[in-house]
């Protein structure tokens, strides 16, 4: 595989390449294409996503199998979301023809809801299956062309090196009530100093992450439970709903009330 320099390489001459931006990848090998997400994607991220996903249906292009894997995806970012959302409801007939299938590895937890959730938002017309590891979901999609399927799958693999931020991530989920930093770098097994420093590097904080821990309880609360904004807050760890609520609308662009709304019901 060929990896173009930029989005505007990649679009030139796709096939065969792929693109790598902050947090995603996008390979096109004709008949099997795929992509993986890390991180937060943003809505200019999502954008270039879209682009390169559009190859596939360029006039020309062939009928093909994709693989989609979200297993390093930390967060949704609302505004990402949407741009995805409205490129595949712009895609839906083609992809109803030109889509052979689609199978989606999604991450643990609410974030592998709601990656559920948005094929049911979506309502698509195409051959789609969402699985929890990698090796259901090749044996389903299973290509005619095996040999790009396992350079797909050696490329996702190769990349997938969980960071310090997902490690982070995962020990605050049951850490939210007053975490220790220092007991959060004995657990990941570096030094306070190191844990800071690499959480610098990939420009975050302990604190911007207890923050987006947080509002992934929060999350799950909502879709979950009866529990008044009050209680949400408590049991996510955020010492007052007002605090509650200012994090999640900058953190998701919604409000609690407007995401319990929202997706509640739609989740599986």
């Amino acid at each position: 595989m060929r990896r173009a320099v930029d989005l505007a390489g990649f679009l030139a001459q796709p096939t065969g390449a792929f693109l790598c931006g902050d947090s995603f990848a996008f390979y096109n090998l004709g008949t099997v294409c795929g992509w993986r997400v890390w991180g937060r994607p943003s809505r200019d991220e999502a954008k270039q996503l879209v682009a390169c996903i559009a190859t596939a249906y360029a006039p020309g292009a062939p009928p093909y199998h994709s693989l989609v894997d979200l297993r390093g995806l930390e967060g949704v970012d609302a505004a990402g979301f949407e741009v995805l959302l409205e490129f595949v409801k712009s895609k839906r007939e083609q992809m109803a023809t030109q889509l052979v299938r689609q199978a989606v590895v999604r991450p643990p937890g609410l974030l592998g809801a709601l990656s559920s959730g948005f094929y049911v938002l979506l309502q698509p017309r195409h051959r789609v299956r969402v699985f929890d590891s990698m090796n259901e979901a090749t044996g389903w999609l299973r290509p005619p062309d095996g040999g790009s399927l396992s350079a797909l799958v050696e490329a996702f693999e190769s990349t997938t090196t969980v960071s310090l931020v997902t490690g982070l991530r995962r020990w605050l989920a049951s850490s939210l009530h007053e975490p220790v930093p220092g007991d959060a770098a004995k657990a990941l097994g570096v030094s306070l100093r190191t844990m800071q420093r690499r959480l610098t590097a990939e420009k975050t904080s302990f604190n911007a992450q207890l923050r987006l821990a947080r509002v992934e309880a929060a999350q799950r609360l909502l879709v979950d439970s009866d529990l008044k904004l009050a209680g949400v807050a408590l049991d996510a760890g955020f010492p007052s709903s007002q605090q509650l609520a200012t994090s999640f609308k900058e953190v998701t662009g919604m409000t609690p009330s407007e995401f319990r709304e929202r997706y509640r019901g739609k989740l599986a």
